[in-house]
């Protein structure tokens, strides 16, 4: 690496999970997760934007997929 970096804030959690090499999940204005992309769990998804969700590993990448009610 050339020494820089980026922060990119997205809310599409499954292009975070591809193209971040670390992820800061934020509640209230807080620093709740931080990590690479395996804080994408389910348990941790309830908690930051109260839906359930499936978090599974696909082609390498995680992938969340939110549960249709």
């Amino acid at each position: 690496m050339n020494g820089k970096g980026a922060l990119v804030a997205l809310h599409d959690i499954n292009l975070a999970a591809v193209f971040a090499d670390r992820i800061l999940m934020i509640k209230n204005g807080r620093i709740r997760y931080s990590g690479r992309a395996e804080v994408l769990t389910p348990e941790n998804i309830k908690d930051i934007y109260g839906i359930d969700a499936d978090v599974i590993k696909y082609n390498g990448n995680i992938l969340v997929i939110p549960k249709i009610p």
